[in-house]
């Protein structure tokens, strides 16, 4: 009988964990260059290049567009939708960006990377920002850059971008 209450206790107290979210699908509302209008909280993360990741509160668009200049402090990436129930309802992502056929060399620790992941926690029916800063004279790789959104082992989301060296001098976007 004792086990019977407490697990009453928990559907009350705990009905998150009991729920399963149902999803409908995805949807990219904005893709291009963003300004960043926030301070990014600093995540360590070894498995990435600089050993950093910044999680992003505030982001604006400021170019609709699938080129990206190769320039430093250009910040570029997607802002989506996961569509489902209950609204609001929190479900781990996997984020992936896979770089240029060449890769990605980190100077600091001489490893090359062909593609970078990383977890988060989004929310059903709440836009969700997900991009990269180009803040290294390493990072900027001319190519095809794909951003892709996961959940498990279903791909929800993909975006490609091309990155190119502009000519002339060009002036990098402002940004905070």
């Amino acid at each position: 009988m004792r086990k019977y209450v407490f697990l009453f206790c928990l559907l009350i107290v705990f009905p998150s964990f009991c729920l399963a979210n149902e999803l409908y699908g995805t949807e990219i509302i904005e893709y291009g260059i963003y300004k960043v209008e926030d301070k990014p909280k600093i995540i360590p993360n070894s498995e990435i290049p600089g050993g950093i990741q910044k999680k992003i509160k505030k982001s604006v668009l400021i170019t609709n567009t699938d080129h990206i200049p190769a320039i430093l402090n250009t910040k570029f990436g997607i802002r989506y939708l996961i569509k489902g129930k209950p609204d609001g309802a929190q479900v781990k992502t996997r984020t992936k960006w896979i770089y240029p056929e060449a890769g990605m060399r980190d100077p600091d620790t001489g490893r090359v990377y062909d593609h970078i992941e990383y977890s988060s926690t989004d929310r059903i029916g709440k836009p969700q920002y997900s991009g990269y800063s180009l803040e290294e004279e390493w990072e900027l790789i001319p190519g095809e850059w794909i951003l892709q959104v996961w959940i498990d082992n279903k791909k929800l989301i993909e975006k490609r971008f091309i990155l190119y060296k502009p000519s002339g001098r060009p002036t990098p976007p402002s940004s905070p």
